[in-house]
């Protein structure tokens, strides 16, 4: 997941208003936004540009365009020339990416015939990625309100088919054992707030008074499925920490960027028609700050250690 750093810390810093941080709020847009300039450059020094992403695409490439519209939707609500000119840069190679891994995925996997990876958590990205598509359309092309609904519809469609195929999966193959990640899990019940964070930013533009309270229980049912998924995820990943806590590794981004679109989902639920969701929103904001914090610190070091070994075996 290249740009999941990209994705957690732009959730998080669209969120900071909800729990009295408005200050970190630009701080952590501009971080955000500087990960999504240096992932591509510490990739080339690796030797994994970007590009390749396309060529032999997965499902985790998607967090490269969920990560550019965070960002474009973050600098689209800034005020100034600079900011407008950064959100368009963001939001255009955002749908760029987003149409050239589903074409390449789709050349792949069904024209190809190449043996499809094995189904699991990240699979949830694609939706996302027109999810967040919708969102950053919305806050961009504010007079054209067709085009993020639209965008929308695809990606709410899109997860409940993700949705379908996931239980057929789990029903067939089971739960993995008790030991195995799980994290890319999170993204599967991250997504049904970012499905309801979509709806909720894009059907009040397009929508009039006798359709808008469809779309208002469309993000409550979308937020109820996300709450429900959320509560085995936890569980699961508990007893995953539980039972490799004698191991070390680096924390992953999936729960960070899960936790805060489920908080904007649950935003939305409570300012269009259920006030009590109001209170979850808040605690999951609070919880994203927290993962954010607890995640960042680790991976700070381990790409500064990297970026020093690469200079090191240099210069021999």
């Amino acid at each position: 997941m290249p740009y999941g750093a990209v994705m957690a810390t732009g959730a998080a810093s669209q969120l900071t208003p909800l729990i009295g941080l408005s200050s970190l709020r630009l701080p952590l847009l501009a971080l955000a936004a500087t990960q999504a300039l240096l992932i591509p450059i510490a990739g080339r020094m690796r030797g994994v540009p970007l590009t390749a992403l396309t060529r032999r695409p997965s499902p985790g490439a998607f967090t490269v365009p969920i990560g550019l519209m965070v960002v474009a939707t973050g600098l689209a609500e800034q005020p100034g020339t600079l900011a407008h000119i950064g959100a368009w840069s963001a939001f255009l190679p955002g749908w760029l990416s987003t149409l050239a891994l589903f074409g390449s995925l789709t050349m792949r996997y069904a024209g190809s015939g190449s043996r499809m990876p094995a189904f699991d958590g990240t699979w949830f990205l694609a939706p996302a990625a027109l999810l967040a598509g919708a969102i950053a359309t919305a806050s961009i092309l504010p007079s054209h309100p067709w085009l993020p609904l639209a965008a929308c519809t695809l990606g709410v469609f899109g997860y409940l088919t993700m949705l379908v195929i996931a239980a057929a999966h789990l029903r067939r193959v089971g739960i993995p054992k008790p030991g195995t990640p799980r994290v890319s899990w999170w993204v599967g019940a991250g997504c049904a707030g970012l499905a309801a964070a979509a709806i909720g930013r894009t059907a009040p533009q397009a929508a009039d008074h006798t359709t808008m309270p469809i779309a208002a229980a469309a993000v409550v049912v979308l937020w109820a499925i996300g709450s429900a998924l959320l509560i085995p995820v936890l569980a699961a990943s508990v007893h995953h920490l539980h039972t490799t806590r004698g191991q070390r590794g680096i924390p992953p981004w999936p729960p960070t960027f899960s936790m805060g679109v489920y908080a904007l989902g649950a935003s939305h639920a409570g300012r269009l028609s259920l006030p009590a969701a109001t209170i979850l929103a808040d605690a999951a904001a609070a919880c994203t700050l927290l993962f954010w914090a607890y995640t960042i610190g680790p991976h700070v070091y381990s790409t500064l250690h990297d970026l020093h070994h690469h200079r090191r075996s240099r210069h021999r």
